[in-house]
């Protein structure tokens, strides 16, 4: 059985060499990459990340890079509206697809903004850390010895004078993608359990405490590429993402608000595959008399928006929560992700 060692094991070079027939491509990458056979994969012969912006650094653009950002509701539009997370996503992505050409076109996430103090930090999340989270939650139901007792761990804590209008405290333990790291163990506040109006601002101030990881480190505030200083965000990571749909799964049979205010985006089948495309049979040559090497998140955010603003939200991003706790498409946890045993001898 795969360990956490070896289902997260990234490939070399080498492997995906190794593994797959590889091709040059210098053009229509989105289409190129999903359309690759299990024995195929592709060299992308050009830089993604805009030089003159970003010096063409992956970590300045996942931390200062231009987002997509959900329009901001007051409380009583969203209420009239029923506006969900998902609704606003639906409409930002759509948006993105219909305007964005270009170097407008790439982006470094999605974002939005708590209607209410006392945080008032806007919420940045990548696609990125949401497949991310996705092949952790995958991890996290079938390495477990036990599909009834997923290795990540959630608790809730319902206290009946604050649920109603702060929502739901949880503990949560995540496992680290990294085997000499242990379980990830912190607290998610502000999860919407009770099906009253507040649900709409209680998930805007989604946030947890006690988390640190590689993801979240050195994110929270900078300057961005025109050296002023940008407001402070703070970015959901990949664990935090994975904790809290096992939340929606922990309490599905006492409340489905959790699925239906969930801000995160929920990647389709075709969004996976895609992914675990650039992950396993994708390689680079940002500079003629650069070095091949595998993509970077900065190359994969930027390959997963080129994948929206060509096939639109539904397609990629579109799953309705209750269509899938309904059981009427695979769960998220089922879909099969190529694992990184096959490169460990």
């Amino acid at each position: 059985m795969d360990t956490k060692n070896t289902f997260f094991q990234a490939p070399t070079v080498t492997d995906v060499k190794h593994f797959h027939s590889v091709r040059n491509i210098k053009e229509d990458f989105v289409y190129s990459i999903l359309g690759l056979q299990k024995d195929q994969g592709v060299l992308i012969a050009r830089r993604l990340v805009p030089l003159k912006s970003f010096k063409g650094s992956s970590r300045e653009f996942m931390k200062s890079g231009p987002t997509v950002n959900l329009r901001r509701r007051s409380l009583e539009q969203m209420i009239q509206g029923e506006f969900s997370p998902h609704m606003a996503r639906e409409e930002a992505f759509e948006r993105y697809r219909q305007e964005a050409n270009g170097v407008d076109a790439i982006k470094s996430g999605y974002a939005f903004i708590p209607i209410v103090w006392p945080d008032g930090r806007t919420r940045k999340v990548s696609l990125v850390n949401d497949l991310e989270g996705a092949r952790i939650l995958h991890y996290s139901f079938h390495y477990s010895g036990n599909r009834r007792k997923p290795l990540i761990r959630a608790r809730s804590y319902l206290d009946a004078h604050q649920i109603a209008t702060q929502g739901a405290k949880a503990v949560l333990r995540v496992p680290s993608r990294r085997q000499d790291h242990p379980d990830h163990e912190f607290r998610m506040y502000s999860v919407p359990i009770d099906d009253n109006p507040n649900k709409y601002k209680i998930i805007l101030n989604i946030g947890t405490e006690g988390h640190s990881c590689e993801k979240k480190t050195h994110r929270i505030q900078y300057k961005n590429h025109s050296g002023k200083e940008s407001p402070e965000h703070l970015n959901l990571c990949p664990h935090e993402i994975a904790g809290y749909w096992s939340i929606m799964n922990v309490v599905k049979k006492m409340s489905l608000i959790p699925w239906e205010m969930n801000p995160f985006a929920w990647p389709t089948e075709v969004t996976m595959r895609f992914y675990d495309n650039l992950l396993h049979r994708t390689l680079i040559k940002p500079s003629p008399h650069g070095h091949v090497r595998t993509l970077n998140d900065a190359e994969k955010e930027i390959l997963l928006w080129g994948l929206v603003k060509i096939v639109g939200h539904k397609a990629t991003f579109g799953l309705l929560d209750r269509e899938v706790s309904g059981g009427k498409m695979k769960k998220l946890q089922d879909y099969q992700w190529t694992s990184g045993a096959r490169y460990v001898s």
